[in-house]
């Protein structure tokens, strides 16, 4: 792989678009002072990625852009191509490489663009990227804008007045490890922002992580709640269930009983409306005790009509009795006296007899009781006056036989009714004895009915107690559970073996106690901990991913530094081997090497005090270092033949020069560049040494191309291809080419 091309196109004195093509070997570009030859090394740094305003001879950004002159006016943008030919596929560039991709590429170009209000841009084939692309890119092919692949005069001369650390880096870059260095800072600037992440990744965690306990606690404590709460819905549904289902089936049970009663009710009042019809029907009837009472109301008229009678006819016979003894002066016979009383007695005799064989007439018996009293009474005033007093027994005689003749027909009617009264008094003892049994009957059945009916209400009281109860246990449900739940609780089957609801009621309170101590937690909590728990389980994983991505970036640079070390301390041996063999073929002879600086210990351990100082807090602070910590820097002992010198600061200018350059020589023959730009590193050379940097230029042209920016005649006749500079009265310089194997040709002809 070569330079192929360059083209500028406003940068500095560059105004017009210029291209200098370049082959393989060496190409020359010559000039008069001040044409712009430096401006093409110059523009090389730039593209490749160059910083430094000072190291371009300028003092700001924009400086690099043609200023404009009296007759040409400024530009307002600087732009410079560089183009690679890789057709030999010589990149060695590892599959895992992040540019890999330009391995299979014949040729690809690298651009910066600048535009005076400051917008910079980097491209590679003509897209744009990074600075830091540009720079991996340049570092795996081995080009670097600011060690060897551009040295000017300036750093010849500066080469050996670097101290010894810088000399260090500049070895470091030029032993070819600043792949490996620029793969370790980038690694070293992960792991910074690793760090860096973690930390704040950290400091997230720990803000979130008191949120996340005092959710967790809230999350277990709802968890509990719902664990309770579910535990109390079941408790409440068994407790709730059980009491309606038993509710229910009492109900039903009561229900039943109050069926059967009603049916028996029914059956009562239907036997009692019965009973009351039957005696309604006997009531509705004449009764024999009205025909009785008539019968006796005749038989009192009767019994007054005889008594009234029996009056007259005792009057009619004391009459008889006083006329017979005013006639006879006699007193009347005792015989009749008595025969007549005799009469009367036996007559009322036989009346008490018929009267009081009526049973069950306490009243006609005590009536006839009175009776009987009263015609003995009568008897006895008659019987006074009858044996006091007699009367004719003309016409007192014939009343008297009229008066017997009309009492012995009462007699008889008396007798008549006597016997119609025993009748119906027997009657009416049968109908009032059915009137009892019934009424006896229809007061049990009332009893009954009565009883059954006060069951009946206790039954309905029951019932309704159950219906308070369950329309209580209902609310209760809706207000405790809910309405829906109530469809559920109402539909449960309890067949089956049942908790004791002593027990279930003893555990809904203990429930109900502890929810009470948990206390009211907002159910979005559980939200909350979950995007707090996603939070902070995203950055956990994220922490252990940094720690991971950590580890292997803390191994990556470990195994960079090793190679680091490994190839720097190669590579110096080869460079200090070379630097010998060209610094003796410079001076024909002499001694040259380079040499480490170990640090001393004090000093170590001193600057790692104030390192930690300075470092942040994370274990990062041996990676941020060079790989070759224990290396303070590089010396250089020369010692040209002949003298004996103790330090390269006693060297004349002339031998500082070929020092440096043998030594910039040994650098490129150890880690040969794509291509090399020196300008002017041999303006300082006498004639003599100028061919020997002729023929070392030479012999390195086999493994870089060198673009020599030169005065020397031997530098000249080495090159392949020549390039004029030249200025214009304009400010703008201007490019004549010329292959020196045409030239040659063309002069042989």
């Amino acid at each position: 792989m070569y330079l192929k091309k360059i083209e500028i196109n406003g940068f500095k004195s560059f105004a017009k678009k210029t291209t200098l093509e370049f082959g393989q070997g060496i190409t020359a570009i010559v000039g008069p002072n001040g044409s712009g030859k430096s401006n093409i090394a110059e523009a090389v740094k730039w593209v490749m990625g160059e910083q430094s305003i000072k190291s371009l001879r300028g003092e700001k950004s924009t400086d690099v852009i043609f200023s404009g002159t009296d007759k040409v006016s400024r530009l307002g943008m600087a732009e410079v191509s560089l183009y690679f030919d890789n057709t030999d596929n010589s990149i060695d560039i590892t599959s895992d490489s992040e540019i890999s991709m330009i391995k299979d590429m014949s040729e690809f170009v690298i651009t910066r663009r600048l535009h005076r209000d400051g917008k910079s841009e980097y491209l590679f084939n003509g897209q744009n990227v990074r600075l830091h692309d540009i720079q991996l890119l340049l570092a795996e092919i081995n080009l670097s804008s600011r060690t060897y692949s551009v040295i000017g005069q300036g750093m010849v001369d500066e080469i050996l007045s670097f101290s010894p650390q810088e000399r260090k880096d500049f070895f470091e870059e030029a032993a070819g490890v600043k792949p490996l260095q620029i793969k370790k800072n980038e690694a070293i600037r992960k792991l910074e922002n690793t760090f860096r992440n973690l930390e704040e990744v950290q400091i997230q965690v720990n803000e979130i992580l008191p949120r996340l306990r005092s959710l967790s606690r809230q999350v277990k404590n709802l968890e509990k709640k719902t664990e309770i709460e579910n535990r109390l819905r079941d408790a409440q549904y068994h407790y709730y269930g059980q009491e309606m289902y038993h509710l229910k089936q009492e109900y039903i049970k009561i229900k039943k009983e109050e069926e059967d009663l009603n049916k028996k009710i029914e059956k009562l009042e239907k036997e009692i409306s019965t009973l009351q019809e039957k005696m309604f029907s006997y009531t509705k009837q004449e009764s024999h005790s009205k025909k009785l009472s008539q019968i006796q109301k005749q038989y009192q008229q009767l019994m007054d009509k005889k008594n009234q009678l029996q009056n007259e006819l005792i009057v009619l016979k004391n009459k008889q009795f006083q006329n017979r003894q005013k006639t006879q002066q006699e007193s009347i016979p005792v015989a009749i006296v008595e025969d007549i009383c005799k009469r009367i007695n036996q007559n009322i005799e036989q009346v008490e007899k018929n009267i009081l064989g009526i049973n069950n007439v306490a009243e006609i018996k005590q009536k006839i009781k009175i009776f009987l009293e009263n015609i003995k009474s009568y008897l006895k005033p008659l019987n006074q006056y009858w044996s006091s007093r007699k009367e004719d027994g003309g016409d007192l005689a014939g009343k008297v036989s009229k008066i017997e003749k009309q009492i012995m027909e009462i007699d008889e009617q008396i007798s008549q009714i006597s016997g119609q009264m025993q009748t119906l008094a027997s009657q009416e003892s049968q109908e009032k004895s059915m009137i009892w049994e019934i009424q006896k009957s229809l007061q049990e059945k009332q009893i009954n009915l009565n009883t059954l009916t006060n069951e009946r209400n206790n039954f309905r009281v029951e019932m309704a107690k159950i219906d308070t109860r369950l329309s209580d246990i209902e609310q209760e449900i809706i207000s405790e559970i809910g309405e829906d739940f109530l469809i559920q609780v109402g539909n449960w089957n309890y067949t089956k073996k049942q908790d004791n609801t002593k027990n279930l009621y003893e555990e809904i309170h203990k429930l109900k106690h502890q929810l009470s101590l948990i206390g009211g937690i907002d159910p979005l909590v559980k939200d909350e901990y979950k995007e707090v728990k996603e939070r902070y389980d995203f950055l956990t994983q994220q922490t252990e991913d940094l720690k991971k991505a950590s580890d292997n970036l803390i191994n990556l640079i470990d195994d960079l530094n090793k190679e680091i070390v490994k190839k720097f301390n190669m590579s110096f041996q080869k460079i200090n081997e070379k630097f010998r063999e060209f610094f003796q073929f410079l001076f024909n002879g002499g001694k040259a090497e380079l040499k480490l600086i170990k640090k001393d210990t004090q000093d170590e351990l001193k600057s790692e005090e104030e390192y930690e100082d300075e470092l942040l807090s994370h274990n990062i602070k041996k990676y941020i270092k060079t790989s070759n910590d224990e290396i303070a820097g590089v010396d250089i002992f020369s010692t040209p033949p002949g003298k004996k010198l103790k330090s390269i600061s006693m060297l004349s200018g002339g031998e500082k020069a070929l020092t440096a350059i043998a030594l910039i020589c040994a650098i490129i023959a150890n880690n040969p560049a794509p291509f090399v730009v020196l300008d002017e590193v041999d303006a300082a050379l006498d004639e003599a040494n100028s061919i020997r940097f002729a023929d070392i230029i030479g012999k390195l042209s086999k493994q870089s191309q060198f673009i020599v920016i030169t005065h020397n005649r031997a530098t000249m006749e080495k090159s392949n291809i020549l390039y004029g500079i030249t200025m214009g009265d304009n400010g703008i310089s201007q490019i004549l080419s010329l292959k020196l194997e045409d030239a040659k040709q063309y002069v042989n002809r």
